[in-house]
């Protein structure tokens, strides 16, 4: 079906989805009613002469083309939308009200540095840690000095 995407037919396609509101908006009694969802996707697709199957993925497609329309464009790109995704934002429009728009993730993470400012509490664990690590350095160090000098000749360390 490559070749039956025209830009006229996705203008009448979109005419056709965006009249049936059981389609795509969560609010409306039928959206909830699988008869009523069925009928209103055989009847786009006895208007347009496609399989119901072909209804449904083209649904799919543009909602998520539109979707990642939404977002903000990567940093570095330009920023700049082709004609063919202002036409998308502009006629796809009525999806926008009933999309859930889920908050992202991230598995990347950032340590704090010191100059990032910690909760409360934290800070005071790391300054404990800090010196707890100072104290066994050290401790480490007076051991080592000990076993190379000999006793009673101590070297002292200047802090």
């Amino acid at each position: 079906m490559a070749g039956f995407w025209t830009n006229q037919k996705e203008e009448q396609f979109l005419d056709l989805w965006e009249e049936r509101p059981e389609l795509y908006a969560v609010g409306v009694a039928e959206y909830t009613n699988r008869n009523a969802r069925g009928n209103a996707i055989r009847s786009v697709a006895t208007a347009l002469g496609i399989s119901e199957a072909e209804v449904k993925k083209k649904m799919d497609n543009m909602r998520t083309q539109y979707s990642r329309y939404l977002k903000s464009p990567p940093s570095g790109s330009g920023g700049n939308l082709t004609p063919r995704q202002e036409w998308f934002l502009r006629r796809l429009k009525f999806l926008e009200l009933h999309m859930n728009k889920r908050p992202s993730t991230s598995n990347l993470y950032v340590q704090n540095d010191s100059t990032t400012s910690l909760e409360e509490g934290e800070d005071d664990d790391r300054r404990d840690d800090t010196e707890q690590e100072q104290e066994e350095q050290e401790q480490e160090r007076e051991e080592e000095e000990e076993k190379v000098q000999p006793k009673g000749k101590k070297r002292h360390i200047l802090k």
